[in-house]
């Protein structure tokens, strides 16, 4: 592993067996599988610590809620209560709200959470453009439609998950889960239509 420092910014270059991974930008973890184990490695490079794992185990990922109703965003925070790995940290009534919550760089949400039939500018158009503005944003779009054009319109937009707001209370956290670690979620009263 090289370093290069200018000034207080020092910038790490991995070295063999060794990558960056999606947790955070500068955190290095070894692929060599003996330096995995914590035994001498090939390559050289920071090793994965407690602290590391602390830090990796406490993470926390902010959400945006978007939803013309506000008892479905409580709904969705109550869900969500009892998990200190998930966090609230912005709301938005509608499609136009969630953009400008967005540009405006007051969070930095890991996911959005939005609902599709919203006033102002409806949540996969909305889709549309976070996806264009900020691809490594998660969309997740919870609704209360089941037709499959909906879920292919989202799809298409940008979403990485589509779950009926009818099988939230089961599947929400599972969904987001999922998203979270970069697969695709669809909402299990959906996967059984053909696309």
């Amino acid at each position: 592993m090289a370093a290069s420092a200018t000034g207080d910014h020092a910038e790490i270059v991995p070295g063999p067996g060794y990558v960056e991974i999606p947790i955070h930008k500068w955190l290095l973890l070894p692929l060599d599988p003996r330096a995995r184990m914590g035994l001498p490695s090939n390559g050289i490079g920071l090793r994965r610590t407690d602290w590391m794992n602390t830090w990796i185990e406490k993470m926390i990922y902010g959400i945006v809620l978007a939803d013309d109703h506000p008892m479905i965003r409580q709904y969705i925070r109550q869900l969500l209560a009892d998990r200190p790995d998930l966090e609230v940290v912005g709301e938005a009534e509608d499609g136009v709200a969630l953009l400008q919550l967005l540009v405006e760089g007051s969070v930095n949400p890991a996911l959005i959470i939005v609902d599709i039939t919203m006033p102002r500018l409806e949540g996969i158009e909305a889709g549309r453009w976070i996806h264009a503005l900020y691809p490594d944003k998660k969309l997740l779009i919870l609704t209360m439609h089941k037709d499959p054009y909906y879920l292919t319109k989202s799809l298409a937009a940008g979403a990485s998950g589509y779950l009926v707001k009818e099988d939230a209370g089961a599947e929400l956290l599972p969904a987001i889960e999922a998203i979270l670690e970069g697969r695709t979620y669809i909402s299990s009263s959906l996967s059984a239509h053909p696309m």
